[in-house]
């Protein structure tokens, strides 16, 4: 059979034609199936912004570390600035400075041993909204086979009522929270360190006493404990910590309106 032209080209126009009308159902079916890419981004930016505002709660302030030198004295102390409230942010600056000022031991306008220091420096443990943590550590030679070693205190202020974090504020009332921290840093250092060897000094170092527990900080992962040179150990084992101690397992002797517990127990 033959076919004209005309004929030939008909039906390769119908043949075209069929084939773009299967393509297209094909291409209608699969979107169908699948979301389109603007959802896709929309659900994106949406989950982005979702884990933003979890993970990065905005802390209204900043800290930056101010450094002087005096003779062979160092020290550096945190500075708050852009806090909403003036007065707390004037209250938490003098404070921390006289309290990093007040653990310098020796005089500036004195004349000591060009090899003799005293140095104490901060380290921000955490900031919120609400609080925050600091370790202060000093270290000095005044002479001697070695330095006097590092001594640990802690500087926790309360920027949500404007004063100074004492440890036992964060507990519950009459709770003997002393006996409590120095049962758990006990037994977990007996857990890690020879009886034998450190026996003595880690029940003497971790007795109930305030001198013991007065460098405990306040981190995401718990309550941290460090210790001075000395304090649980000789010079040479420099066991300086810290030894955490999670909240979940203090949680019922925290006091529930305290700014740690509620941005830790929440």
């Amino acid at each position: 059979m033959k076919f004209s032209i005309k004929e030939i080209l008909t039906i390769s126009s119908l043949i075209i034609f069929g084939g773009l009308i299967a393509f297209g159902i094909f291409l209608f079916e699969k979107s169908d199936k699948q979301p389109s890419n603007n959802i896709d981004k929309d659900t994106l930016t949406e989950n982005n912004e979702q884990r933003q505002t979890n993970e990065n709660q905005t802390i209204p302030y900043s800290i930056s570390i101010e450094k002087e030198q005096h003779g062979i004295i160092s020290i550096n102390y945190p500075v708050m600035s852009g806090f909403s409230d003036s007065q707390v942010q004037i209250s938490f600056n003098n404070a921390v400075k006289q309290t990093v000022e007040n653990e310098v031991n020796i005089s500036a306008t004195d004349n000591y041993p060009a090899n003799w220091y005293e140095a104490v420096e901060v380290h921000i443990v955490k900031q919120s909204e609400n609080f925050i943590s600091i370790l202060i550590s000093k270290n000095a030679y005044k002479g001697g086979a070695h330095d006097t070693g590092v001594e640990s205190s802690a500087f926790n202020y309360d920027l949500r009522n404007n004063k100074v974090l004492v440890l036992k504020n964060i507990f519950r009332e009459n709770v003997d929270y002393l006996s409590i921290l120095s049962k758990a840093t006990y037994n977990d250092l007996i857990a890690e360190y020879e009886e034998k060897t450190y026996g003595d000094w880690f029940q003497e170092g971790t007795s109930p006493k305030d001198e013991n527990f007065d460098a405990v900080t306040f981190s995401e992962q718990g309550l941290e404990i460090y210790f001075d040179d000395y304090q649980i150990g000789s010079y040479a084992s420099a066991i300086l910590g810290p030894i955490t101690i999670s909240y979940g397992t203090v949680k019922e002797y925290l006091n529930p309106e305290s700014v740690v517990a509620t941005q830790f127990l929440r």
